[in-house]
């Protein structure tokens, strides 16, 4: 993304009895263009396994919470 301005716009980390969710999200803009690159990491406190997901997308974000909660860790 060189030649972008680029912003963290979020930086949460949530914790339950199964995962610990910590989710960033960086706004490049540049050019007219406006880019989100969201990344999400989940680490699973019964197996010690960790799940990685990077997207990027045009601003609407709604699909990554469902898509992390789909996420399920086998022994």
């Amino acid at each position: 993304m060189e030649g972008y301005e680029s912003a963290v716009v979020a930086d949460v980390t949530k914790s339950d009895k199964r995962v610990t969710k910590c989710i960033r999200v960086r706004k490049y803009t540049g050019q007219g263009i406006v880019v989100y690159w969201r990344f999400a990491v989940l680490f699973d406190k019964a197996t010690g396994k960790m799940c990685l997901v990077s997207a990027y997308d045009k601003g609407k974000g709604d699909y990554l919470e469902p898509l992390l909660e789909s996420v399920r860790f086998n022994p």
